[in-house]
């Protein structure tokens, strides 16, 4: 049993837990000088306590101004280290267990397995376009569309955040920062970016607006194939957008919305752009290699799955899904991050529980039932 009445057994006792703080991480030894600085605090505010008020000096009442200011400076300094340390290791340090492969993804595209968290990411030059930063960011999509583009979270997750704007068909040059806008799907209507889901969506706008233009795609004209209704439930099962459920209109369905995208109609104008990164199965390339020209009409030949995927392969970059351009504020659950240094920094796991969408059944991916 220690003496207590021994001022060694306080010390001895102070210097243990000294070392114990301050053999752990750098934002512990600040607070553990925190700490030393309250004890000195203490120490010193009793001086001048028990001194006579004739006796006590100008240096005894700047030394417990001076501890009181650094216990309080070191004692805040090192949560904030704490969180400034964890902010730096979300953003660059992801389980690399959690990156999904390309080959996965594309395995993914096959079967159009079910993406429950989305993301849409925005490159921007703060200087030049500070309207496109997170704090300014109004809609997922400009001002104006009805559908935008946005890819499943998963499938980037761990990748830096300039690769994944690559990924998604995006154009990367410093020194542009990056908004992300990470959220569930809930009951939104969801379209896989396919020929097949392009075209329910152009189908949705021709309901939706009333489009003063002579100028409307003929779907009837285009389409030797009708498009998919609803089950008896008034959804589409998510294997509406499988390959092999499809795959005998694929070619048929292709060519029309190569004629929409090669020609002048209104509802180009309300659709995030279908440049030549995108490709008819629904997923952006890493490459561009133009909307109208031969090999864009040979991505509509495709029949067999187990050919095509080694020559998908080398420019896929990631799943697309059209979704409406919705109000950032009014997205239930969503995360909001502006990236600063792209190049170095990852799209963070965010280590998200699965989706609860009550709105629609696991097997549906959307539940609207004009389609």
């Amino acid at each position: 049993m220690p003496d207590l009445s021994d001022p060694k057994v306080y010390f001895d006792s102070f210097v243990e837990l000294w070392n114990s703080i301050t053999s752990k991480t750098p934002a512990a030894t600040l607070s553990g000088i925190g700490l030393l600085f309250i004890v000195l605090t203490f120490f010193a505010v009793y001086k001048v306590i028990k001194t006579d008020a004739n006796n006590t000096t100008s240096r005894d009442i700047f030394l417990v101004y001076a501890f009181t200011l650094m216990a309080i400076a070191f004692s805040v300094a090192g949560p904030a280290y704490s969180l400034l340390e964890a902010r730096y290791d979300l953003r660059h340090n992801v389980d690399t267990d959690k990156i999904e492969s390309k080959s996965e993804a594309l395995a993914n595209l096959k079967v159009n397995k079910f993406a429950g968290w989305l993301v849409r990411l925005v490159p921007y030059d703060p200087a030049k376009e500070p309207s496109l930063s997170i704090a300014h960011l109004e809609t997922l999509g400009r001002p104006g569309l009805k559908y935008v583009f946005v890819t499943d979270y998963n499938e980037l997750r761990g990748y830096s955040v300039a690769d994944a704007v690559r990924k998604v068909g995006g154009r990367f040059e410093r020194p542009k920062h990056v908004s992300a806008i990470i959220f569930p799907k809930y009951g939104n209507a969801l379209y896989p970016a396919n020929a097949l889901g392009v075209l329910q969506v152009i189908k949705n706008i021709q309901s939706d607006e009333a489009l003063q233009s002579a100028h409307v795609f003929d779907l009837a004209k285009n389409l030797k194939d009708p498009l998919p209704g609803p089950n008896a439930n008034g959804a589409l099962p998510l294997s509406t957008w499988s390959f092999e459920q499809y795959k005998p209109y694929y070619h048929n369905y292709c060519m029309a919305v190569q004629n929409f995208r090669c020609g002048d109609f209104a509802e180009a104008s309300l659709i995030s752009l279908l440049d030549g990164d995108w490709h008819p199965l629904g997923f952006s390339k890493i490459t561009n290699n133009g909307i109208c020209n031969p090999d864009a009409f040979e991505e509509c030949n495709i029949s067999d799955w187990d050919k095509a995927a080694p020559k998908l392969l080398p420019t896929f970059g990631a799943r697309a899904f059209l979704i409406k351009n919705l109000n950032i504020s009014e997205i239930a659950g969503r995360y909001l991050v502006d990236f600063d240094d792209p190049e170095n920094e990852k799209i963070p796991d965010l280590k998200l529980p699965p989706p609860s969408d009550s709105d629609s059944r696991p097997d549906s991916q959307v539940t609207d039932a004009r389609n």
